[in-house]
């Protein structure tokens, strides 16, 4: 009998995650993941706190608008979108890419710019996370990265 709920378990489970990746998503937007950014360039706190930023004790000055940010916007065309992806991290490092995505499949939106490519994935209607293949560091500065986990959308575009 165990068995038997087991199987049937893993069968709904099937069944509802394929029945949420039929649902219409409205991808267009601006997301944000909001991170402190720690500047190691400062030599006193007095100079820190001038540029409204959080003196820690091993020397760094704190920032706390630091992240990411993704903005998706339609292009016109049916199952393609403008993605910018742009990340500020640790002193001021920069992470900038944009491109023409198209959608790889209903929650998936994927971009290739030569040996780099980018996808897009939504995990609810509101979030979304990025990743790349790895061949993407052109695009970022040091000690930084495409990716991104937990961006909440911040705004919708819908175009009227």
């Amino acid at each position: 009998m165990k068995k038997v709920f087991v199987l049937a378990a893993l069968l709904f489970s099937n069944l509802a995650g394929a029945q949420s990746i039929r649902v219409s998503l409205n991808m267009e937007g601006v997301y944000q993941k909001r991170q402190p950014v720690y500047m190691h360039g400062y030599s006193n706190s007095k100079d820190c706190r001038a540029d409204r930023g959080i003196w820690l004790k091993s020397g760094a000055c704190m920032f706390r608008d630091g992240g990411s940010t993704v903005d998706i916007k339609t292009t016109g065309v049916q199952d393609v979108f403008n993605v910018t992806i742009g990340s500020v991290g640790t002193n001021g490092h920069l992470c900038n890419f944009e491109g023409i995505a198209t959608k790889r499949n209903p929650v998936q939106l994927v971009m290739q710019e030569g040996q780099c490519q980018v996808v897009v994935g939504f995990t609810d209607k509101d979030s979304l996370a990025v990743w790349n293949n790895g061949q993407c560091s052109d695009y970022c500065g040091a000690s930084m990265s495409l990716d991104i986990s937990g961006a909440k959308r911040v705004s919708s575009q819908v175009r009227k």
